[in-house]
């Protein structure tokens, strides 16, 4: 197979991508930078990952579907001169910012006498907050490395992406700008900070200053991607981009009211918490994007970060991305109780349950043996318990997650090895007096929790369902 682009390629014609804030001047010219010390991104083939479908196609042409829906191949009639058995394996995905499945298209190496179309399907749970705008159709090389279709093709209103290619090789959807807020969500205590930023791809993995890629002509249809995630772009759909504005709720900065104050700067803000809690206490910093494509339109995207103002003292736990907010007084609708004890000068308990019922739901566990800042991993008798508001359908019950024991499997039997718990650590940041003489305890945590089971020696860790969960806490600490 063919191996596209050097990194090298002449650049026929060369726009810079700028971020620029109210300004109504033209584009400065630029120099075009050199990119030959920049490294083609390589990674293993995907593997695997669902059922293959072959069939025979002929002269006259023809589709083949994958086994779940999202590819249709359209060969032409003329593309091949013989009965063909032509393939298509879902692979696990490894390109750079890859979305969904790979697929990989045999016989491997075909080459067709007319164009073939690849057309993948994607839907919004694939894509959560990407911009449709933004995806391309990527391909693997022989040695490795990868490419992206600059001329690939979407369209929003059948939610598909579509290219055109003359061989056979492993193909898949990504992404070719990753533009987002940094954070995309925080958590900031009244009266506090948080820096935000604009972020992208980089040209040059050395120049940390340029934030995004510039766009070119490229003499290939397709464009190699480079090392780091970082991509040397070329579209046809972009000629330019800008910052329009940033706004706080809806307001254009600069901003300074009861929801807080958002100060700008190109593409960094600062947003200041408001003295007092916010109603409600989550707000949105938004920076507005605005693009010109090559035949003139202009597109607008907005790009969010979600930020919850809290007081001196709560517990945020996230489960699957679903938060969980908790104070001593559970004053706000929405938050839940929580305390944190200290046992015999050395177990630290924190707790967290609805104010006013027993359902369960929501409510945590968690203890740890300290002995001051530092690290503490889940071994015993450390321990940690949630129980969320899913529900299991057959059952409707809720489902009372936890760590367990890890386990190996030995001769196709599941047994009981070391007791070694699930990998979190909890991270106390600060123990013991703080201002105004009150002990607090402050510390975070991340990774994975695994269901209850009874059989737990029965099961493999890697059989068990499990929730991704994180944690940070701000509390005041009550000896008993």
């Amino acid at each position: 197979m063919k191996t596209v682009m050097n990194i090298r390629t002449k650049l026929i014609s060369f726009l810079l991508l700028t971020i620029l804030t109210g300004c109504q001047k033209d584009d400065p010219e630029i120099e075009i930078p050199d990119f030959s010390h920049i490294r083609p991104r390589v990674t293993a083939k995907g593997s695997s990952n669902g059922t293959a479908v072959t069939k025979t196609v002929g002269t006259a042409g023809g589709e083949v579907l994958s086994a779940d829906g999202r590819l249709r191949l359209s060969i032409p009639a003329g593309a091949l001169q013989t009965n063909t058995s032509i393939g298509i394996q879902p692979l696990t995905n490894t390109a750079p910012l890859g979305i969904g499945q790979n697929y990989r298209l045999t016989p491997e190496g075909t080459v067709f006498t007319k164009p073939v179309t690849l057309t993948f399907s994607y839907d919004e749970a694939q894509l959560g907050t990407i911009i449709p705008d933004f995806l391309w159709v990527v391909t693997q090389n022989n040695d490795g490395t990868w490419a992206g279709g600059r001329k690939s093709t979407v369209n929003k209103n059948n939610k598909t992406v579509s290219v055109t290619t003359s061989h056979f090789s492993d193909w898949g959807v990504g992404r070719f700008m990753d533009i987002a807020l940094k954070p995309s969500e925080a958590t900031v205590r009244k009266g506090e900070s948080v820096s935000l930023s604009l972020t992208g791809f980089k040209y040059d993995p050395d120049n940390e200053g340029d934030d995004f890629p510039p766009l070119g002509h490229i003499d290939s249809d397709l464009v190699g991607l480079n090392d780091a995630q970082q991509l040397l772009l070329s579209t046809e759909q972009f000629a330019t981009f800008k910052v329009k504005n940033w706004t706080l709720n809806g307001t254009s900065s600069p901003v300074n009211n009861n929801k807080g104050k958002l100060e700008v700067s190109g593409k960094t803000a600062t947003y200041t918490a408001p003295g007092e809690i916010p109603n409600p206490a989550t707000v949105t910093v938004s920076v507005n994007l605005e693009a010109k494509d090559n035949i003139g339109q202009r597109h607008g995207y907005s790009i969010l970060s979600n930020i919850t103002v809290v007081g001196d003292y709560y517990v945020k736990f996230t489960v699957e991305g679903k938060h969980y907010f908790y104070t001593p007084d559970a004053a706000k609708a929405g938050e839940k109780m929580t305390e944190a004890h200290l046992l015999n000068g050395k177990t630290l308990v924190i707790t967290g349950a609805k104010k006013y019922t027993n359902d369960g739901k929501g409510q945590f566990t968690l203890m740890v043996d300290i002995g001051g800042p530092g690290s503490y991993p889940l071994t015993p008798p450390n321990k940690l318990s949630f129980n969320t508001d899913s529900y299991h359908p057959s059952t409707n019950e809720g489902r009372y997650i936890h760590f367990y024991s890890v386990l190996e499997r030995s001769h196709n039997t599941c047994v009981q090895k070391d007791i070694v718990y699930t990998d979190i650590s909890i991270n106390i940041i600060k123990a013991g007096l703080a201002e105004n003489a009150v002990e607090i305890v402050e510390g975070k945590f991340s990774g994975q929790l695994y269901e209850f089971s009874n059989k737990v020696t029965e099961q493999c860790m890697s059989q068990a369902p499990s929730v991704n969960v994180s944690c940070e806490f701000r509390q005041k600490l009550i000896r008993v």
